[in-house]
């Protein structure tokens, strides 16, 4: 499943609203972008219950050394810290998180379509994102 959100051959956008945790984090972090909610708690819980997960898709997203405080110590990212470190491109009042994203999902769709693709599957290639997933998966 993550690997099918992630390798969606266009954007995909994630609405973060109170507690995103574990499997939950973990597909936000698969999402292309991700708006926020004000009440946004963000955890990867996987070094409590030894599951191998986070690396492959948090790292690249905000650096390897908060990816590994974040996901090593499974300490709460609360939704300031989740805007400032670049996790979620915004915030807003939870009610209005998804609507938020959909606004920004209609902008997207005023770009070129095939453009669209073509970059989508260009971060993919580049970013060697299919390649990070596999290996974690495989782990």
């Amino acid at each position: 499943m993550y690997a099918a959100v992630e390798t969606f051959p266009v954007p995909t956008i994630a609405v973060c609203v109170g507690h995103c945790v574990g499997a939950g984090a973990e597909l936000a972090a698969g999402c292309d972008l991700r708006v926020g909610g004000d009440n946004l708690r963000a955890r990867w819980v996987g070094a409590r219950f030894g599951v191998p997960v986070g690396p492959a898709r948090l790292a690249p997203l905000i650096g390897a050394a908060l990816a590994k405080d974040l996901i090593f110590t499974s300490r709460l990212l609360e939704a300031d810290e989740a805007r400032a470190i670049g996790f979620v491109r915004s915030l807003h009042p939870a009610g209005e998180a998804e609507g938020a994203a959909l606004e920004l999902a209609e902008a997207l769709t005023k770009q070129h379509a095939a453009g669209a693709r073509q970059l989508k599957r260009l971060f993919l290639e580049l970013g060697d994102g299919t390649a990070r997933v596999e290996q974690e998966n495989a782990s």
